[in-house]
């Protein structure tokens, strides 16, 4: 009997053990999903920002209309 209580008592130990690596493997992913997410926005945003700042700034500076005219066809 003994062994038979060691084993219920042992069993849920090992599913507390499989329970937490589970979690923190699934929030470890969670963490590095986020993070690539917000890589993603942050290069999206700077990229539209530069392709939208740039011309207008250049056709500021030149006076280049047709600078001004190609900007919509980045956005």
């Amino acid at each position: 009997m003994n062994s038979i209580q060691f084993g219920i008592k042992r069993r849920p130990k090992s599913l507390r053990v499989v329970v937490v690596v589970v979690l923190v493997l699934v929030v470890a992913a969670a963490v590095v999903v986020v993070a690539a997410v917000v890589v993603v926005v942050v290069v999206v945003v700077v990229v539209v920002t530069a392709v939208v700042t740039v011309p207008t700034e250049a056709a500021a500076y030149f006076g280049n209309r047709a600078v001004v005219k190609a900007v919509p066809l980045y956005v």
